[in-house]
Formats: C-alpha cells, sequence, structure tokens
C-alpha cells in the first residue's frame, strides 16, 4: 500500500489504471484531487453476511393468529424441508 500520491486513470466510471504520475491521453480531462483519498462509492459497508446466510433459511409467519397456526406452519415447513421427509 502506497503512502505517496497515485494517479488513477478511470474510463466509463472505472478506474482502469493505478500508478504514479500517469501521463494522461489527448483526450482525458485530468482532475487534481490535491492527495484526497479514492474509495469505492456508495457500497454498503455494514453488511452482516451471517445474518443474511441465516435469512436464506427462516420462513415467514406473517398472516399468523394463534399459536395453533404458528405450529401449523413450522410443521409444514419441516416437512417440506426435512431430510427425513
Amino acid at each position: 500500500m502506497s503512502s505517496q500520491p497515485l494517479s488513477l486513470r478511470i474510463r466509463k466510471g472505472i478506474v482502469t489504471e493505478v500508478g504514479p504520475a500517469l501521463s494522461p491521453t489527448a483526450d482525458e480531462l485530468i482532475f487534481d484531487a490535491a492527495g484526497r483519498w479514492a474509495i469505492p462509492g456508495l457500497w454498503d459497508q455494514h453488511v452482516h453476511m451471517g445474518q443474511w446466510a441465516l435469512s436464506l433459511s427462516r420462513f415467514d409467519l406473517t398472516g399468523s393468529d394463534s399459536p395453533e397456526a404458528v405450529l401449523a406452519l413450522v410443521v409444514d415447513h419441516l416437512r417440506q424441508h426435512s431430510e427425513l421427509g
């Protein structure tokens, strides 16, 4: 990881080249960021992959209005997803 400023070549919104003092081509716009940081934009850095993975094994109890209705949904889910069949 470099602690010195680097040049970025960006084409169609994608970083295509990184290096010290890249020479621009005639058709490139130069933006001097004055030593600022460049980071990927607008990504969700607060994702719990474990929770996402667990969500795949959950089932919806929306609409159940009693303990018996919940139990019936659980039994049905287990029948459908049981290795024992």
